[in-house]
């Protein structure tokens, strides 16, 4: 199933990576690309989802809400929040844990 990528759920799983030792284990290497992927996918969403709102015809006047309530400017905030999470677990993954293929592969959309 899909779960939504949280502040709790981010801090969960950095939690078990503080805990992870090098080097891996080939099931724990497994789990971490499997981890790296998803993240990287969900990234790609969020950045690119923000993408297409930036560009919906609402002016870029900082908030693409109809009803004047800052609801977007929030959404997007929070949108920033969960790639600023997402980033830092595939920073750890990917370039610690040595699961990437390097930072610039990593990094790029």
């Amino acid at each position: 199933g899909y779960y939504e990528i949280t502040s709790n759920r981010a801090r969960w799983i950095y939690a078990l990576l503080a805990r992870l030792s090098k080097p891996l284990h080939g099931n724990d290497a497994a789990l971490l690309r499997s981890l790296l992927r998803e993240c990287c996918v969900r990234r790609s969403l969020l950045i690119l989802g923000d993408d297409a709102r930036s560009h919906d015809g609402s002016g870029g006047g900082g908030n693409s809400s109809s009803s004047g309530d800052g609801s977007g400017e929030r959404e997007r905030n929070g949108d920033m929040e969960k790639v600023a999470m997402l980033n830092t677990l595939i920073a750890i993954v990917g370039v610690y844990f040595e699961q990437g293929g390097g930072i610039d592969r990593l990094f790029s959309l």
